[in-house]
C-alpha cells in the first residue's frame, strides 16, 4: 500500500512541476482526466442503480451498500479531479452528463436496469476497487 502511495505522490510531482517531467505532464494529464472521467461514470452508475434497487424493500441493503460505493468513490474521483486541474462544476457537469445518458439508456424506467448492468457492472466494479489500477501502470511503464 505504500508503494502504490509513493508511486501516486511521483504523478502528482510530475505534474505539479513542470521542469521535472515537461514532456510526460501532458500525457499523464490527459490519463488522469481519463481515469478521472471513468470514476464519474462510475459513480454516476452506482447512484442510478442504487435509486433503482432502493425501491425495493427487499434490496434496500443493496441499495446502501451501492450508495456508500458511489459515495467514496465520488470524494476520490473529486480529489483525483482537483488534482487533474478539473473544476468542481466540470466535474459536476460530467456527472450529470454520465447520470443523464443512463437515464436515457433504461428509458428513464428502472425497469430496464439490466441494459445498466450488462454495459457497466464488471468496469465499474473493477473501478471501485481499485480507481486508480491505470494511472499506476502507467506510472510503472505496464
Amino acid at each position: 500500500m505504500l508503494r502504490r502511495v509513493a508511486i501516486a505522490a511521483s504523478a502528482w510531482i510530475l505534474l505539479a512541476c513542470p521542469a521535472i517531467g515537461q514532456q510526460s505532464a501532458d500525457p499523464l494529464r490527459s490519463l488522469m482526466s481519463n481515469v478521472h472521467q471513468d470514476m464519474i461514470t462510475c459513480v454516476a452508475y452506482f447512484r442510478v442503480v442504487s435509486n433503482c434497487v432502493a425501491n425495493t424493500p427487499q434490496r434496500a441493503e443493496l441499495a446502501a451498500k451501492y450508495g456508500k460505493v458511489a459515495d467514496d468513490l465520488l470524494d476520490k474521483a473529486f480529489l483525483l479531479g482537483r488534482e487533474t486541474k478539473i473544476s468542481d462544476d466540470a466535474q459536476i457537469s460530467r456527472m450529470k452528463l454520465a447520470v443523464n445518458d443512463m437515464m436515457g439508456l433504461m428509458q428513464r424506467d428502472c425497469t430496464n436496469i439490466s441494459s445498466l448492468l450488462s454495459r457497466y457492472m464488471d468496469r465499474c466494479t473493477a473501478v471501485a476497487n481499485d480507481p486508480l489500477k491505470p494511472l499506476m501502470d502507467a506510472v510503472q511503464g505496464k
